[in-house]
């Protein structure tokens, strides 16, 4: 679900309800609006919703991401991104949009697509969560821990073990990235066979 400014209506907020059927947006009351792939979604199953600067919805699938933004919607989908979809996007200082798939790294988008999986650096393909700092970092949990893009989009570093696993595991799965207020990062590790994991933060 997507708490979001409703622009047609000074200081209304409004939920985006994403499901395996589509997007759900509550209108005039006990009215809902429906977007699924028969009239501009790319796919159906639903996987994020993030908003831009300008309250543009991006909404990531299984499929793809479709773009809603004031009268206008736009889709990408494979083979400008990866098959196996996307599961968040986030925006850095430039307005230059970046998917997260779940099989195949994290894409850059500023007018064309340029992918980052372990062919140039990444720690795993397995992306779950995708974060971008004050200082234009990427912070990309994966199935291995997290690895780190920086600014310039030519250097990573990683962190793999945030939070000690019993032996003999050792790498950490991040299911969640998160930044606080003083731009400290924190993450959520779990592995689901041991239900095993923890909360790590990076100061």
């Amino acid at each position: 679900i997507k708490l979001t400014k409703n622009p047609q209506i000074l200081g209304q907020e409004q939920f985006w309800i994403g499901t395996d059927f589509g997007v759900q947006v509550p209108a005039t009351n006990p009215s809902w609006i429906t977007y699924d792939n028969t009239n501009g979604l790319v796919g159906n199953q639903v996987k994020s919703i993030d908003e831009d600067e300008n309250g543009g919805k991006w909404i990531g699938t299984s499929q793809g991401v479709s773009y809603f933004g004031g009268n206008s919607s736009i889709s990408y989908s494979s083979p400008d991104l990866h098959w196996s979809g996307v599961n968040a996007t986030a925006f850095d200082s430039n307005g230059d949009k970046w998917f997260a798939s779940p099989l195949g790294g994290i894409t850059h988008f500023n007018g064309t697509f340029t992918p980052y999986d372990t062919s140039n650096g990444l720690i795993s393909q397995n992306v779950t969560s995708l974060l971008i700092d004050n200082q234009d970092n990427k912070w990309i949990g994966t199935g291995s821990g997290i690895s780190v893009l920086e600014a310039t989009n030519t250097i990573f570093t990683h962190h793999t073990r945030m939070y000690i696993m019993p032996p003999p595991d050792t790498l950490n799965p991040v299911v969640d990235i998160e930044m606080d207020s003083y731009g400290r990062i924190w993450s959520a590790i779990y592995v689901g066979y041991l239900a095993e994991g923890g909360v790590a933060m990076w100061n």
